[in-house]
């Protein structure tokens, strides 16, 4: 299934959707291509059938500005049974529908709802669900991963305080502008690390990477909250 462009409108209370250069193709139980087709227009909305809700597509279009000259599938191989001429009902749930269209720009561009909604059924539609758990983690342990950084530079600037006696030297004002360019290194390289262990732990333990992984980032935020609170005040 191809679309080459969807909108999305809400009518009568439920979605609807509308495609642009729709392209289907149905294969058998031997992965055999029975029929492929083109429709330039199409109107998708959810459907209850067998207990669940599916998407139901419309493939007939009417042109308002061209009486008579209706938009219906175009057949690019094979026959299209009677049935399914007009109307078609796709074979998954309306939801993962939504997801498959929220995960076409890649996890990045979705939601934590729908990255958790959709990475165990990734595998389903030929998605590497790997990819999409390695986005969760990532996305959880990036607040961990600043505490844990923040923390650090505050021990760091208790240690390396100047003491009473030492006067101000207006050159230090010069180096203010500097901090800022080394933490935002030390963050992106902490982060570049982070989704490196990512990617070997959710590899090697992919059932259990996203409990393992939050484990161990709380354990390592206590073990350098106690660290600071130890900090000796001279």
């Amino acid at each position: 299934m191809y679309i080459r462009g969807i909108s999305w409108k809400k009518s009568g209370g439920q979605d609807v959707a509308y495609f642009r250069g729709f392209e289907f193709a149905r294969f058998d139980n031997t992965d055999t291509l029975q029929y492929q087709i083109l429709v330039p227009y199409a109107k998708m909305f959810p459907f209850l059938s067998g207990g669940y809700t599916r998407p139901e597509i419309m493939m007939r279009a009417v042109d308002r500005n061209s009486p008579g000259k209706d938009s219906v599938p175009q057949v690019i191989y094979g026959k299209i049974p009677e049935l399914e001429k007009n109307i078609l009902l796709l074979d998954m749930a309306y939801e993962d529908f939504s997801l498959l269209v929220a995960s076409n720009k890649g996890p990045e561009s979705m939601n934590l709802l729908s990255l958790f909604r959709f990475f165990d059924k990734a595998e389903t539609y030929s998605y590497s669900g790997g990819v999409y758990l390695q986005e969760i983690i990532r996305r959880l342990s990036d607040p961990f991963l600043i505490l844990v950084i923040s923390i650090f530079a505050l021990v760091t600037g208790w240690k390396y305080r100047f003491s009473k006696n030492i006067p101000f030297k207006a050159g230090w004002v010069f180096c203010l502008p500097i901090f800022p360019l080394i933490s935002f290194w030390v963050i992106e390289a902490a982060r570049y690390v982070n989704r490196m262990l990512i990617v070997i732990v959710s590899s090697l333990v992919p059932d259990y990477a996203l409990v393992l992984s939050l484990v161990c980032y709380a354990l390592l935020f206590l073990a350098v909250s106690i660290y600071f609170f130890f900090q000796r005040g001279d």
